[in-house]
């Protein structure tokens, strides 16, 4: 697993943000890649064991909304996401990367940590180019390629999934 994460950060270019990597051969990877003119390295629930970068120092609490005001006019390449990170706060995240990417947007973890279709059905709905290479281990790695999407779809998919989930937790309440 580890080994196809780096082959993507080989293939990498430009400008790149990643949530819930802390591995400190993969930050070492990123570094020494010439083609990354900019990277952003984040985590919202672990600690990042690395000291030789300003760029990679923990951060307690991250503010989607701040990373997009700040980085309006220019676009991250590639998006590269830990799932067990950021699975609390998934759906906003998955709403919040269409407008932060521009080329593709990587996720990566285990299913016993947060299924993968869920992540599929968000995106495919947008009608964005899907891979997804599965491991014997349940490990799975999803490649989504990016296009513009009009942003009233955005706001309208954002409607929906804002009515289910109160939907669903009201489900859980009522049957606990």
């Amino acid at each position: 697993m580890i080994n196809e994460i780096t082959k993507i950060i080989k293939s990498l270019s430009g400008r790149i943000i990643t949530f819930g990597i802390v591995e400190k051969e993969l930050i070492d990877e990123i570094v020494k890649n010439k083609k990354i003119d900019d990277f952003l390295v984040l985590s919202f629930t672990k600690q990042i064991k690395y000291n030789n970068s300003n760029d990679c120092t923990p951060v307690k609490k991250i503010k989607v909304n701040k990373i997009k005001r700040k980085n309006k006019k220019k676009k991250f390449d590639y998006m590269l996401f830990e799932v067990s990170d950021i699975k609390e706060s998934i759906n906003k995240m998955i709403y919040e990367s269409l407008s932060l990417a521009k080329n593709k947007i990587y996720f990566y973890g285990n299913s016993k940590d947060y299924s993968y279709s869920k992540i599929l059905n968000k995106y495919k709905r947008y009608g964005l180019k899907i891979k997804i290479q599965k491991y014997k281990d349940k490990n799975y790695v999803i490649e989504i390629e990016m296009k513009k999407i009009n942003i009233f779809v955005k706001q309208y998919y954002r409607i929906i999934d804002f009515f289910v989930f109160t939907y669903e937790s009201i489900g859980q309440a009522l049957t606990s």
